[in-house]
This record gives C-alpha cells, sequence and structure tokens, in this order.
C-alpha cells in the first residue's frame, strides 16, 4: 500500500505541473511518427471467485502511432493486496503485460478532448501467499494466464504534448488453481495518469473522426 500511495504522489507531481505548463488551446492530437509515453495508478476489482481482493497498484505505457486514427499500445503494470480470511493471512501481487490496437478519436469542436478505445492480449501473473496463523505454515503459489481485454477512455491535454489520461478496461482470464478454481474470471482496471506525446510534429486529422 505505502509503494502505491507513493506512486500516487508521483503522478499527483506530474498532473499539477501539466495544469501548471497548460495555457490556451491545446491541439489533442498526435499522429503518424509520434509516441505517447507516460506512467499511471491503477485500481483493480477482480472476480470475487478468483480469491483477490481489490488492489491498488501503477504501470507504464507506450503507444506507437501510425496514424492520428490507430496506434498499438503497450503497457506494464501491477497491483497488491492484502486480507484476512478467518485464521489466514493472504497477499496477492498481481503483474499484466500487454499490447491493444487503439483506435483514436477527434470530435469535432474540441482542441483538447481524444476519447479512444482498445482492444488486447496480453498475459497476467498471479503471485500468492498464505499464512496459517492458527498451524503456524505459510504457503505460496503462483499462476500464470493469458488474457483478452477491451477498454475506452479519454485524454485531456493541458498542452499539445502533455494530458491527463483516463482508462477503464474490462479483462478476461483463466487461472490455473493457486488463485481459486480454474475458472475465468472477469476483472476491471480504472486508470489515472500522465502522457507525454514525442516525435512527430505532423498536423492531425480533420475532427470528427
Amino acid at each position: 500500500m505505502l509503494r502505491a500511495l507513493h506512486r500516487t504522489g508521483i503522478i499527483l507531481a506530474f498532473l499539477s505541473s501539466g495544469a501548471a505548463l497548460g495555457t490556451g488551446d491545446a491541439l489533442a492530437r498526435g499522429g503518424d511518427g509520434t509516441v505517447e509515453v507516460g506512467p499511471y495508478v491503477s485500481y483493480s476489482r477482480f472476480s470475487n471467485t478468483s480469491g483477490i481482493d481489490e488492489s491498488p497498484g501503477g504501470g507504464v505505457r507506450l503507444n506507437v502511432y501510425f496514424s492520428t486514427l490507430h496506434s498499438l499500445e503497450f503497457d506494464l503494470d501491477g497491483s497488491s493486496e492484502s486480507h484476512e480470511e478467518a485464521n489466514l493471512k493472504i497477499r496477492s501481487l498481481t503483474d499484466k503485460i500487454g499490447i491493444h490496437y487503439v483506435r483514436n478519436y477527434t470530435p469535432k469542436g474540441s482542441q483538447k478532448m481524444s476519447p479512444f478505445v482498445a482492444f488486447g492480449v496480453g498475459r497476467i501473473f498471479v503471485v500468492k501467499r498464505v499464512e496459517n496463523v492458527a498451524l503456524g505454515t505459510v504457503t505460496e503459489g503462483r499462476d500464470g494466464a493469458n488474457l483478452l481485454s477491451a477498454s475506452g477512455g479519454v485524454r485531456y491535454f493541458y498542452t499539445p504534448r502533455v494530458a491527463l489520461r483516463i482508462d477503464a478496461k474490462m479483462y478476461r482470464w483463466r487461472g490455473v488453481g493457486v488463485t481459486g478454481a480454474p475458472d475465468a474470471f472477469f476483472s476491471l482496471d480504472v486508470t489515472a495518469g500522465v502522457i507525454f506525446l514525442l516525435g512527430s510534429e505532423k498536423q492531425a486529422a480533420p475532427a470528427g473522426e
């Protein structure tokens, strides 16, 4: 939890800096040759049957634009949680990597807003540590599974190259047994972070697409 709070503080510092820099209208677009990078904080909600509680965390992303409307994104994030059940103390660490096709939109009349949807694949890794207080035993198990994801969100640009980004991502994965029954799980991530656009300064496509 302390690490998650530390990451949150870093993100808020970035966002504050971006707000201070933001003056006038910002052309809210990436384009051919642009690279979008940035950190984010996350809140993960897992299926009850996974045995994992709500988990704060954080990650980083890299999004490569092929045009104003189309890009390919890579992300890496992690989260952790601790809870108790009867005589058990349970700690779960979750890491995810993913690659996503991103469809970007350019709303007519908006200079600062850039919504998007994304679809991707990836891999989730779960480490679960269970301490039985009554018996004085500790067990640890690991899971690894492929995932499918669908997400949407919006970027709000402070300047042409600095933006706040908020995402909601739903993903599906199948447990191997360590995290509970080997069933299909649906999970939800909500993220907030800052992004920086690097590279090309080509003009954006007309708004409204």
